[in-house]
């Protein structure tokens, strides 16, 4: 994909290294289901040395109206959503992270 960026794009860009996926994979027993892009770019930010993140819009795939994703769809995709809350908690009582409203 990089390749096929311009460099205006490609300054605009930042992509997580696969290490940062598989490794958030591994530690937390996903097994064979991905972690949500917004589980992964909390990683990447943490490992990067953000002191806190600041959360918003986090739900867990929690149906409202039997919707997810703000959207119209339902599809959980492959996402492991008690384990992606319970990463977000953990990383909560760390302190590491922090919903903006709750």
């Amino acid at each position: 994909m990089e390749r096929d960026l311009t460099p205006e794009q490609l300054a605009r860009c930042t992509f997580v290294p696969a290490e940062v996926v598989l490794a958030l994979i591994e530690q937390n027993h996903f097994g064979d289901r991905w972690p949500s892009s917004g589980l992964i770019t909390i990683e990447y930010m943490l490992s990067r040395g953000v002191g806190r993140v600041h959360l918003h819009g986090f739900d867990f795939f929690k149906e409202i109206d039997g919707k997810i994703h703000y959207m119209e769809d339902n599809c959980k995709a492959n996402h492991h959503a008690s384990q992606e809350e319970r990463c977000c908690m953990d990383l909560c009582r760390a302190g590491r992270v922090g919903f903006l409203v709750r």
